[in-house]
């Protein structure tokens, strides 16, 4: 298995980057300005770290903030008449901003040009534990900004048909929005469906007066993202009451404290070993890069053993002070 190294995008990776984002999100780039709000990590193997990147993950922090972001909120509304024996609970789609201020896992590619299925799944694996590595890394360091991290999220592909369109956008939005979404996208990024929420009923739906494909589409993840999926919910994330407005994907969502429950972060001493060869991995962090490094090492209650090749690689010399956790899986 190969060891990786992720570190923040800087301006110089842009033009290695068009193989994995769109154009859209690289003309904004705006994770390429230092700041710390918005982190773009980009993976690479540890012992090549100067080729193009394999993969990327961003960390969007307070997302919302500035301009308001729109989910459709799944409900239930209950209609009861004790005296006609009536008691019938439908499902609803309410539009809404519940997810402000939440930090957001967005902006995942992998480079499937030069991996293949049986290594996407552990770079996959990689990607989200060392995203969730930071956030809480600086949690611990900076407790008194713990409230400003009140929930992260990850919104998943949902269903395509044959065509690659949406049907719960086919069915539901497009007789509220009717231009091309994939254009309003490479125009407004990200921001489209803000602009698109205005279009939008802010009254709650009643799903069963939807299309069937619609109500179908409602929190179903498109099969591959199936590893993002698992990914995720093995770092303490689940499916959530919250889809996205185009496709009806479901957003994983998670409290810090579960993260924590999920993938325990401890500080360790490195201890760096010639000759050491372990056969179990591990994520370490530096208390300030915006790096992680996934190596071949051990763990105890008080130090975290590496060899003395990786520590090179690292750049990080025996007795530092580290964050570490047990490799994802």
């Amino acid at each position: 298995m190969s060891e990786w190294m992720l570190r923040a995008a800087n301006a110089d990776d842009l033009p290695s980057l068009a193989a994995l984002l769109p154009r859209w999100e690289l003309e904004a780039a705006t994770f390429v300005d230092d700041d710390a709000n918005d982190l773009l990590l980009l993976a690479f193997p540890l012992a090549s770290p100067s080729v193009p990147p394999l993969g990327c993950i961003r960390i969007r922090r307070a997302i919302g903030l500035t301009q308001p972001r729109y989910w459709f909120h799944v409900g239930y509304r209950v209609h009861a008449a004790a005296d006609l024996g009536m008691f019938r609970r439908e499902r609803t789609l309410l539009l809404g901003n519940d997810h402000t201020g939440a930090t957001e896992l967005t902006a995942f590619a992998i480079d499937a040009q030069r991996l293949d299925a049986a290594q996407q799944e552990p770079l996959t694996r990689v990607l989200v534990a060392a995203a969730l590595m930071l956030l809480q890394r600086d949690r611990r360091q900076q407790p008194a900004a713990a409230g400003a991290l009140p929930r992260v999220i990850a919104a998943l592909p949902g269903a395509r048909d044959e065509s690659g369109q949406a049907p719960f956008w086919q069915r539901l939005g497009r007789h509220f929005f009717p231009g091309d979404v994939d254009a309003s996208t490479a125009r407004y990024g990200s921001l489209w469906a803000t602009h698109v929420a205005a279009l939008l009923p802010r009254h709650p739906l009643v799903v069963s007066v939807l299309h069937a494909d619609a109500q179908a589409a409602i929190g179903v993840v498109h099969p591959d993202s199936a590893p993002l999926r698992a990914a995720l919910e093995h770092c303490g994330l689940r499916a959530g009451q919250h889809v996205d407005l185009h496709d009806g994907g479901a957003v994983f969502e998670a409290h810090p404290d579960a993260i924590d429950c999920a993938r325990p972060l401890q500080r360790r001493i490195l201890d760096v070993r010639a000759g050491f060869n372990p056969s179990t991995r591990v994520l370490i962090a530096a208390s300030t890069q915006a790096a992680v490094w996934e190596v071949a090492g051990h763990t105890d209650d008080h130090a975290v053993a590496i060899s003395a090749e990786s520590a090179q690689h690292l750049r990080l010399e025996n007795g530092t002070p580290v964050w570490c956790s047990n490799s994802c899986f």
